[in-house]
């Protein structure tokens, strides 16, 4: 596992965005997982009424500008070292990778879990369902309706991920994805 740390959020955020958010701002960052995810933008375009009404910034990693998913939505190319991005993000909505979930659950960063339900075996929607079953994080399954997303944000935005150990956490959840995905 590559190492996982955080980085002072308002730095991390003038890196990513070019500028700084103002106190009252909250950072949603959108992953698509390495294959990005037209699921999930069309999950966002669904909602954007509703993020608008927030007073938060939504910015969607590793796509290009013409597909944001609507047009206040801001857009960063892919970035592997995740520094950064973890530390600018007051929540992340991401796919259900087992690496990608470890992280978040050693760093404490609340996170909707979104599964892509084509993954061999289905192999993350049960990353999803442990993931969710050790920290709490919902699940928000494509399909579903807009009031349910918005629960599923609500709920994300009003709650924290804890960890006693992080290390030893991340570690552990790792092993435990990964052996339901062999």
């Amino acid at each position: 596992m590559r190492e996982i740390r955080l980085i002072d959020k308002k730095d991390a955020q003038k890196r990513l965005l070019g500028t700084f958010l103002r106190d009252d701002e909250k950072l949603i960052i959108i992953l698509g997982g390495s294959l990005g995810s037209g699921g999930l933008r069309k999950v966002l375009q669904d909602a954007q009424n509703m993020i608008k009404s927030t007073s938060c910034k939504v910015l969607c990693m590793g796509i290009k500008a013409e597909d944001r998913p609507f047009p206040e939505a801001l857009v960063h190319e892919a970035c592997w070292d995740m520094t950064t991005v973890f530390s600018a993000a007051d929540m992340i909505v991401c796919r259900a990778g087992a690496s990608t979930l470890a992280e978040l659950r050693a760093l404490g960063i609340p996170v909707l879990v979104v599964p892509w339900l084509k993954a061999v075996g289905q192999h993350q929607l049960s990353n999803a369902q442990y993931f969710s079953k050790l920290t709490g994080a919902p699940v928000f399954l494509e399909g579903s309706s807009q009031e349910q997303f918005r629960a599923a944000l609500r709920s994300v935005a009003e709650r924290r991920v804890s960890c006693e150990d992080l290390s030893a956490g991340a570690v552990k959840l790792y092993e435990a994805l990964r052996s339901l995905t062999v």
